[in-house]
């Protein structure tokens, strides 16, 4: 199996389930994605397995609240898409520094 299949369906879904803990939502998608995708572009990881989990988690978070609450159904699919270009740009930032610290990223 593919790691980056694996990777962003594993951390998608780590994510979803913890944003149903209430008082780690707000911190969770607030700073998650600006780390996430800063670690990760350090590190050389792709940056459409960084931006795909932060989709996935987005889409599971609409899922379940579709199922579950039956609300905030738009929010959370909004949210996928804003955490994902967030994560994603803080990916760039964090690789253009990495490239130019001599630390060549891997994509």
């Amino acid at each position: 199996m593919n790691k980056g299949f694996v990777y962003v369906i594993v951390g998608g879904a780590v994510i979803a389930a913890v944003s149903w803990i209430d008082p780690l939502f707000v911190p969770l998608v607030l700073v998650g994605p600006i780390a996430h995708g800063a670690v990760e572009g350090w590190r050389g990881i792709p940056w459409r397995w960084v931006a795909g989990t932060w989709l996935l988690a987005g889409l599971l978070m609409t899922i379940t609240d579709a199922i579950i609450n039956q609300e905030d159904v738009v929010f959370h699919l909004v949210l996928g898409l804003v955490t994902a270009a967030i994560a994603a740009g803080c990916w760039w930032v964090a690789s253009a520094l990495a490239r130019r610290a001599g630390i060549a990223p891997t994509s």
